[in-house]
């Protein structure tokens, strides 16, 4: 009797894993059943101590004990020392949070059930909102499987009440069940993973690459064709202009408020103002993704009937974040009836004959040339007002040239956009193959000893 792991992308690992040979109900409904020899145990009885961190308020300093955070974890049980700040602490105080090699440590609060596993540990000590554990008796690279299985954090989840900011408490840990096979198989068990999984890294590795540089070509496409246009042959001239460069010679370069209409949208208004006064859609910079605006289940505010006529939003509207991923474009395509904008967003009408798909590229290669980010200051909180926007300097090709630019790119941009879905994809099912793998070892779902010796 097998089992069959099988991701359905192209490159994955495919394997038929043989059962063990007798099985037994583990009686805890997140693991299941288990082979005949392996035992079910509480965390607890393999827990020799746990600590809450050390809470601080001080500054940073230049050098000393580093402080390790809920930030520093990953989401595959390990730490990283390099981006941790350093404290001034005690002697006493370091010595009882130092963190030592074997050491694991559990947030309290975040993503429920995030850990770590302290290998060869800089001078360091943790944080209160982790929980430092020492366990005994137990393998640890195999905890450090059983602690990112799926089952683990269900059985987690389960034990905790309230609202969405839920914080995990040792207590929470410690009554957690595990499935725990004889030691030599633990053993086993944490060889076989760290081959496996870093097969999987691997090729995830190298996915994650193809989609970086299909965004760098993406943005240079982009950046090319509204620059300097299609034509390899046309005669260039200087702009003028300091992030455009030299553009076609039939080319001009002139701020946006010489093309396109800029609105910006309203303060909030949480209470009404007049009899008049009605509760309205509206939406925010969160709703405006590169290209698109997401108009389902919007939030309310309260407008005047001019509010609706001034603030409105139509379908083909351009909608610019003003604030947060400043220059950041989506057009409007089936906006709720007397949908408005909040003030984090500018609406953009044309002025005459003049292309918005056009804009929207120019805005992209902008955004991708950092300008934005020397224009609105991003050294502190960003703001694209509406006087930078009116004053940007853009290029300027004459209208049937911003069309055939604007078709050209919605063509190339699309072909390269469904080649990162698909491999964003595959990311995503090589991801849910590693987690069902860890799940289906760590708990005695397939037999991995033969597959180590072969």
């Amino acid at each position: 009797m097998s089992i069959e792991l099988t991701p359905t992308i192209s490159g994955a690992p495919v394997h038929r894993w043989k059962r063990y040979p007798a099985y037994r109900d583990s009686g805890v409904k997140w693991i299941g059943e288990v082979p005949e020899e392996w035992e079910v145990k509480r965390v607890k009885s393999f827990t020799a101590m746990h600590k809450q961190g050390y809470y601080t308020e001080q500054a940073y300093i230049d050098e000393g004990a580093k402080l390790a955070r809920i930030t520093d974890i990953d989401d595959f049980g390990s730490i990283f020392f390099k981006n941790m700040p350093f404290i001034a602490i005690s002697p006493n105080d370091e010595r009882s949070f130092k963190l030592k090699d074997g050491d694991f440590l559990f947030a309290r609060s975040g993503t429920i059930g995030r850990f770590e596993l302290v290998r060869n540990p800089e001078r360091s000590v943790f944080a209160s909102y982790l929980i430092l554990f020492k366990f005994k008796g137990v393998e640890k690279e195999f905890l450090r499987y059983a602690f990112g299985s799926h089952f683990f954090k269900e059985g987690l989840i389960s034990t905790l009440h309230g609202g969405a900011n839920q914080n995990v408490h040792a207590e929470n840990i410690k009554e957690q069940y595990l499935a725990v096979p004889p030691l030599p198989k633990q053993c086993a068990i944490a060889t076989f993973l760290d081959r496996e999984t870093g097969r999987i890294d691997t090729l995830i590795a190298k996915k994650e690459r193809q989609v970086e540089l299909l965004q760098e070509k993406r943005a240079a496409l982009i950046s090319h064709a509204v620059t300097k246009g299609l034509d390899p042959d046309v005669k260039m001239k200087d702009s003028l202009v300091e992030w455009l460069g030299e553009v076609p010679e039939e080319w001009s370069a002139s701020s946006v408020k010489h093309y396109f209409y800029i609105q910006l949208g309203k303060m909030l208004q949480n209470k009404p103002d007049s009899v008049e006064d009605m509760l309205v859609p509206y939406a925010k910079a969160l709703h405006v993704l590169w290209g698109n605006v997401i108009t389902d289940d919007l939030t309310e505010m309260w407008a005047h009937p001019s509010d609706i006529q001034q603030y409105g939003i139509e379908a083909v509207d351009f909608l610019v974040c003003e604030g947060g991923e400043v220059g950041r474009t989506g057009i409007v395509t089936s906006p709720p009836k007397q949908c408005i904008i909040q003030n984090a967003l500018h609406r953009v009408r044309a002025k005459k004959s003049n292309e918005l798909r056009f804009l929207l590229y120019v805005l992209y290669a902008v955004s991708s040339s950092t300008w934005l980010d020397v224009l609105c200051n991003k050294a502190t909180i960003a703001h694209f007002t509406r006087e930078k926007f009116a004053d940007l300097k853009i290029p300027v090709p004459p209208h049937p040239e911003q069309r055939t630019i604007a078709t050209f790119l919605d063509r190339e941009t699309g072909r390269i956009d469904t080649l990162t879905t698909k491999i964003r994809e595959s990311i995503s099912k090589l991801r849910e193959y590693r987690t069902a793998l860890i799940s289906a070892a760590v708990t005695g779902k397939i037999d991995v000893r033969e597959d180590l010796v072969s």
